[in-house]
């Protein structure tokens, strides 16, 4: 039996790696395999992804590479700054009857 790769992380001393998701504020631990996020709780983390985005929709939606392996809740102020909520979405134009 192979370790999971949380355990291997764990043992190999690994640091955290993430992913950002600006549409939903969640942040992916890819070391971990865990879903980060704030919540009216404080800060969540789980297995699963927030009850209210499926898998599929999170990870098929724009994300950045994060260069820290703290704490996102530490450095997310200025992530929603840098990367607002639909950053990375392509921009649709209205034109206007005239």
């Amino acid at each position: 039996m192979h370790p999971s790769p949380v355990r291997l992380a764990s043992v190999l001393g690994t640091k955290d790696s993430y992913l950002y998701y600006p549409a939903y504020q969640v942040y992916y631990n890819r070391t971990k395999q865990q879903f980060i996020f704030p919540s009216d709780r404080g800060w969540t983390t789980q297995n699963d992804s927030p009850g209210d985005v499926g898998e599929a929709d999170l990870f098929s939606s724009p994300s950045v590479a994060m260069n820290f392996s703290d704490d996102p809740q530490r450095h997310h102020a200025a992530m929603v700054r840098a990367y607002p909520r639909y950053w990375g979405r392509p921009q649709t134009l209205t034109a206007s009857a005239q």
